[in-house]
């Protein structure tokens, strides 16, 4: 139930109600947005896990080679 007004009141109403869904989709926008970030970022933190267990297994065989070619010395 909108009434309209074609005065002062009724321009300073309308501006409000254009002002409130603006603001809504703003919201709207930011929230998506920080969605997206927090995604985006769980992404990243399993890249790094994954990344850092291959690195790890690396490590251990070339310290597992590098023992064998000790020995053979």
């Amino acid at each position: 139930a909108s009434l309209v007004s074609r005065d002062e009141i009724g321009d300073l109403a309308g501006s409000f109600r254009r002002m409130a869904g603006r603001l809504r989709s703003y919201i709207n926008d930011l929230e998506l947005s920080a969605q997206q970030l927090e995604e985006a970022n769980a992404g990243l933190e399993r890249r790094v896990v994954e990344r850092t267990a291959a690195l790890k297994n690396a490590n251990e065989e070339v310290a597992s080679a590098l023992a064998a070619h000790e020995k053979t010395k």
